[in-house]
Order: C-alpha cells, then structure tokens, then sequence
C-alpha cells in the first residue's frame, strides 16, 4: 500500500514491509531506493532528505492515483503493490548506491577496478552501467594513466555557446537556486552539450580551479571517448541520469572527483540539449549531488516549455496582423525550430509540391539540417529560399529570434 503521511513526506511499503523514503525533486518527480533498488519516480512529489539516488524508472500514478503537480498532501491511498524491477533492468541510476551510513564502499568497487584492469570482468557487483561505460572505454583505447581531457579552442568553444544558446539561457536561471545549495560541498555545477563539451561552469572557486587540473572547465571535452567513464559521457550516452563517484570513474586522475548528471531534453521532440553536472572532490561526497542535477535538469526544461510557448504566442500574433494586412494564404507561421506553428491546407499543399522532401510531416517541422537551424538566423532563411526559389523567409525579432513567417510564391490562376 502507499501511505501519505506528514506534510508530503512519501512512505511506500511493499508487501515484504521494505520502507521507500522519497524526497522533492520539483513539483513532478521524486527518487529514492527501495529493496537496495534506486529509482526515479515521475509524476509524485515527496519531501524528506534520503542518500537513496535515482534511476529512470518513471511511476506515474500509485494506488491508482496519480499525484501529478502536487507539491504537498496528507491522506491514505491504497491500491496494488509497489512492483521495482531489479537493478540491472535500469537503463541509468545511482551508480553508486550508498550504505545505510550514507558512504560509498569504494573498497568493493575497487577491487572490482583491480579485477577488470587485468580480465577485462568486475569480480565484485559493480554497477551494469559502469561496468558497461568501462568496457566502452577500453574500447576507445584510453589511457588509464590519461591525465586531462582535450580542450577546445576559444573560437569554436564560442561557437558553441551561440549554438545552444536558449540551453544556456534557461540553465542560468535554474543555477542561480542551485548554487545556493552547494554552498559548503566544494562542488560546481556544469553545463556541457550533447557531445559533452562544456560551456559554462559556476559555484564553489576551489572546484573550479582545481577542475582546471584535469581540464573540467570551459571548453574541456567530457564525452566517453575523449576522457572514459565520467557522469557527463555516460549521461549522454545512457540518455539517464548517472551519478559516478571517485574509482568508478576510468582515468586515474578523473578518480580523485564525484560527479552527477542529468541530461536536459527539448520539450518539443525530446531531442538532447545537453547535460547538468555537479562535481567535486571524491573526499566531500554529496549524498544528494544526484537528485540535485535531476531537479535543476527538470527545472531547465519546464523554462524552456514556457518560453517555447511565449515564443510561439509571438510569432502567431505577428503572422495574424501579417494576414490582416493582406499576406497570401499560402504563407506558414513557423518557431525558430523550423516547427509549423500555422498553415492552411492549401499553403501545405504548396508547400509539398514546391519541396517535397522539406516537410517532415511525423515531426511537423522543415527538415533543414540541426546544424542549420543551431547555426545561425542568415543559415536558416537562406537555406530555405535556396530550396524553394520564389520564396521569401522573414525572421519575427523581439529582441530575441522567435520564429519565421515563410512566404511562398502566389500561385498563378489559369487565365481563360
């Protein structure tokens, strides 16, 4: 049965009386551990502080309520057990599950390491995906004795930033909360791109300083193949959040930090945006570094669903008075994604017989190439009059790009 009990704190036993404590992570997701399981849980809100950490596992609904939005509650709900699947049917989780005096056992995971340098199989239990982003890294051909990553130029790392920019902008915003948690923990949250460059660093001076010795910083490549087993890499390619504590990490020097990552998705098409971090030294571990980068990483997407919609109300709203004003019903209201916010049946119509291969009608969007669409406002619209001659693509600005209102050539009537 699920119990409701407090002010929100979360207690589901199962039918072999095993206690599941779940804490807040924003007004929609909550984690915990049940059976030596962790788990992520969308969907319900509890409050309460646990070193029990997260995996994907998602659980919408218990007893057959769904608790969805709420962000405080009391009561009783009854219904069904708790079904958990075991540990290794989790695509990503707490790699490192605590002990019940909330350490690590790094003993284990090290003889594990020790195991796997020299058969190429962990002796011990070790996590799957750990056991798995090690075999990758073999693979890559890295250098355990590897001392730092690669580092980006200046001018392509600035590339990047105006690439990700909305990324960027909505993070920001979520970080300025999430700094004032890590005071005292000498940790720094991260912020990298899908490939696991970073972009921007900020918190505690002395883990950015000392993240510069192993080139964690601005610029500094975090992605499996550059620099092995590291919460950033491994986030991105489980696509979960994953948490990497000191000897699990692959390089050595990587091994004196604890870091946790969750990945940022586009609320339109899911598409990765990129990766929150929170680092720092393996000796300061934070229990809850975890579920901290999973809630800041939800509370980026739920900015960047706002200001999508803010964006999209702008652009409708200027295609109206275009409309008004006597533009031709063969034009369409598109986001700066290239996703058709407006368009009649006949503009779609023309549209297909102009480019047949232009609109991507699963994803309702103008398949013009990501990179095309990151790049630059010029790349876009000359990419599109490039590919429908006669067509006019005009940007929507309020200080900022929101979108475009593509113009396609008037039909000509049949003259009698």
């Amino acid at each position: 049965k699920t119990e409701c009990t407090g002010s929100g704190h979360l207690t589901v036993r199962k039918s072999y009386g095993q206690p599941l404590s779940a804490f807040a992570l924003d007004s929609r997701n909550a984690a915990g551990q049940i059976g030596g399981v962790a788990f992520y849980a969308e969907g319900l809100v509890a409050l309460g502080v646990t070193a029990c950490l997260a995996s994907t596992k998602k659980i919408s609904t218990f007893g057959g309520r769904s608790y969805q939005g709420t962000q405080s509650w009391t009561g009783v709900a009854t219904g069904q057990p708790l079904t958990v699947p075991p540990l290794s049917s989790f695509v990503g989780h707490a790699a490192a599950v605590p002990q019940e005096n909330g350490m690590i056992d790094n003993k284990n995971i090290q003889q594990a390491w020790d195991t796997f340098q020299q058969y190429g199989v962990a002796s011990t239990p070790i996590s799957p995906p750990v056991l798995a982003s090690w075999q990758r890294s073999l693979q890559h051909g890295i250098d355990v004795e590897r001392n730092a990553t690669t580092l980006l130029k200046e001018g392509e790392l600035h590339r990047l930033k105006l690439q990700h920019s909305p990324f960027l902008y909505a993070s920001r915003l979520a970080i300025r909360e999430g700094q004032e948690r890590l005071n005292d923990t000498q940790s720094m949250i991260i912020l990298a791109d899908p490939q696991g460059v970073i972009l921007e660093t900020a918190g505690d001076p002395r883990a950015i300083d000392a993240g510069q010795d192993i080139r964690l910083q601005n610029g500094g490549r975090w992605d499996e193949a550059s620099i092995g087993t590291n919460a950033i890499g491994t986030a991105i390619m489980l696509n979960a959040p994953v948490q990497i504590h000191a000897v699990e990490h692959f390089c050595n020097e990587v091994k004196k930090w604890t870091c946790a990552a969750a990945p940022v998705t586009d609320p339109r098409d899911q598409r990765l945006l990129g990766v929150v971090d929170i680092s720092g030294p393996a000796d300061t571990f934070y229990p809850q570094s975890l579920a901290h980068a999973i809630a800041i990483s939800r509370q980026v997407e739920a900015l960047l669903a706002h200001e999508m919609e803010v964006e999209h109300e702008g652009v409708l709203h200027y295609f109206l008075a275009k409309r008004f004003s006597g533009l031709n019903d063969t034009s369409i209201a598109l986001s700066h994604s290239g996703k058709v916010l407006y368009a009649t049946s006949r503009a779609l119509q023309e549209l297909r017989r102009r480019c047949p291969r232009l609109l991507d009608s699963q994803r309702g969007r103008l398949d013009v190439g990501q990179e095309v669409i990151g790049d630059t406002l010029t790349g876009f619209i000359e990419s599109i009059e490039g590919l429908i001659p006669g067509a006019r693509c005009e940007p929507v600005v309020d200080r900022k790009l929101l979108g475009y209102i593509l113009i396609l050539p008037s039909v000509s009537q049949p003259t009698h």
